[in-house]
């Protein structure tokens, strides 16, 4: 018979796993719960969704201005609040922008008009727009994600694939648990446990660095998304097992590196209970009773306060940078030719995918765009009447892993240390390593007839 800590392990997770890795059909699609959730909340209740974030963004603004002068008993407004004069700053203009963009505010103020092109405004705030999205699988995450990551599994599923992991990759097992959270939901959830675990001491920092950019693996309904948007449903199966062959092969590639900044070899905070295996268990056993060890001290008030708490530090740190970054972003683009001139490395070699110099120049531009946001590259293709070029754009732009306004600035943010040099340094690796990669399948799939 099982115990009750056991059984709460069991019951738990199993929610958990059927919460984020189990999908279903519902009103007619295939997805996964979180993906499910955040549709029917949109396509439902989007103008609730707008009065919701108007008075949170503007609540923030004015609090961000409040806490300059003020202090409070209570420790963890002042730690939401009280910042740097940098991070204050892009918190309140953060907030003010996407205040002016939900709201048309100034339209007839030429400097406002830029970001107010019905282009940006329906990327960003409309009804399936970026931040739309990212703030509702945000908030639908942080209040399901503890039956995942915080009553056993993770020390369970961490445990048996430990030897595996460490042979083939020489990370701890506990990095599976980030890549199927990754898969079933978005590369962001990944890059937010990933930063959790190792604030609980699961990883050692170059662990979670490469954890972070390597495994975070862009999710299979975010990628079915991508390909129906680039109109490759037909082969999504192909498309996704090309897009996670590239990223063993690049993962397998970067795990060589020395990445001299992140040879630290302690923990954040604590060793694991447990982590030295007891030599006494099978290893089936002895991740039972670390699972086991870890319900029995974790109760579902302080999991989910936690939780709530990690919500709540993103809404206020993260996402008035994200809406900053990602409106700026696509005004330049919009409105300069920067990325036209930055991306003219690239032309030569896409000329040679393509024989044509007006769309070596527009994937050049996707190829850097996707580093603030993985959305960019997928609309700035999307009209192209190219399979190859879809194909070539889509696996590359999902391969790179590394998306400023969405898993970046959840990493910058973390106790990992990673800074915005780290992540374009790795970006750049990532792309220059996968671009010969995929041209070589995309021309294997064109002389095979998979794409035409």
């Amino acid at each position: 018979m099982i115990s009750k800590h056991t059984f709460k392990f069991i019951l738990f997770s199993t929610i958990g796993i059927l919460l984020f890795l189990v999908p279903f059909t519902f009103l007619g699609e295939l997805n996964f719960f979180t993906n499910h959730f955040a549709i029917f909340i949109s396509n439902n209740f989007f103008i609730y969704i707008v009065y919701i974030t108007n008075f949170l963004a503007f609540l923030i603004l004015l609090l961000s201005f409040v806490f300059i002068f003020y202090t409070s008993k209570i420790d963890f407004l002042n730690s939401l609040f009280k910042s740097d004069i940098y991070s204050i700053i892009y918190r309140i203009l953060g907030c003010f922008l996407y205040l002016i963009i939900l709201n048309n505010w100034f339209s007839s103020n030429p400097f406002f008009n830029l970001f107010l092109h019905d282009y940006i405004r329906s990327s960003l705030v409309g009804n399936h727009g970026f931040i739309t999205h990212l703030s509702l699988v945000f908030f639908i995450t942080f209040f399901t994600i503890p039956f995942l990551i915080s009553f056993g599994l993770v020390e369970y599923i961490g445990t048996l694939c430990n030897p595996f992991m460490r042979k083939y990759f020489n990370l701890p097992g506990y990095s599976v648990v980030n890549s199927i959270a990754s898969l079933a939901s978005e590369g962001s959830v990944g890059a937010i446990i990933t930063s959790t675990q190792h604030s609980n001491g699961y990883f050692k920092r170059r662990e979670a660095f490469l954890v972070a950019t390597t495994f975070s693996i862009v999710g299979v309904p975010f990628a079915h998304t991508i390909a129906h948007h680039l109109e490759l449903g037909h082969i999504f199966p192909i498309f996704y097992l090309t897009v996670l062959f590239v990223c063993f092969i690049l993962g397998y590639v970067i795990l060589q590196l020395p990445l001299k900044k992140f040879n630290t070899e302690t923990f954040n905070s604590y060793r694991p209970i447990g982590y030295v295996k007891n030599n006494d268990l099978s290893s089936h056993k002895y991740a039972l009773f670390l699972a086991t060890n870890k319900a029995r001290h974790t109760s579902l008030k302080s999991a989910f306060t936690s939780s709530l708490k990690e919500l709540c530090i993103t809404y206020v740190k993260l996402m008035p940078l994200v809406i900053l970054f990602s409106s700026v972003i696509l005004v330049i683009i919009e409105h300069t030719f920067l990325f036209q001139f930055i991306s003219k490395p690239f032309i030569p070699i896409y000329f040679l995918l393509t024989n044509s110099l007006e769309l070596a120049e527009l994937i050049a531009i996707s190829t850097l765009v996707s580093f603030f946001d993985l959305h960019l590259p997928i609309i700035l293709i999307s009209h192209v009447p190219s399979e190859p070029i879809k194909f070539f754009i889509g696996v590359l732009s999902l391969s790179q892993l590394i998306y400023f306004a969405e898993s970046g600035m959840v990493l910058i943010k973390s106790s990992i240390g990673i800074s915005f040099l780290d992540l374009l340094k790795t970006y750049l690796i990532r792309t220059f390593l996968a671009i010969p990669i995929i041209y070589l399948i995309t021309r294997l799939f064109m002389f095979l007839n998979v794409l035409t």
